[in-house]
């Protein structure tokens, strides 16, 4: 059984690979505007603007933000619509 530690960090790479995709294909697509990658691809720095565009308010558990902005970055990269909070309030993840 894993814990929430194990699903935030595995989250969390899977943020860091599908940022890494997008940006292949599309180096000046505006999710990318919320993050930084290290140099490393060992972690992300965050933009004030990805916290207003990937939570709720009230929200507190980051696994939430970073997997709406996973799907987000994939659905860029499939190039599909991209929801967020600030652009769906309906979002449902």
């Amino acid at each position: 059984m894993s814990s929430l530690g194990d699903d935030v960090n595995a989250e969390l790479q899977m943020m860091i690979d599908s940022y890494a995709r997008l940006q292949a294909k599309d180096p000046r697509h505006e999710l990318l505007k919320l993050s930084t990658l290290h140099a490393d691809r060992q972690g992300v720095d965050f933009s004030a603007r990805f916290f207003e565009r990937c939570y709720r308010p009230g929200e507190t558990m980051r696994i939430v933000g970073y997997a709406r902005y996973t799907r987000a970055l994939q659905d860029a990269h499939a190039g599909k619509p991209v929801k967020l909070v600030d652009t769906d309030p309906a979002c449902d993840f």
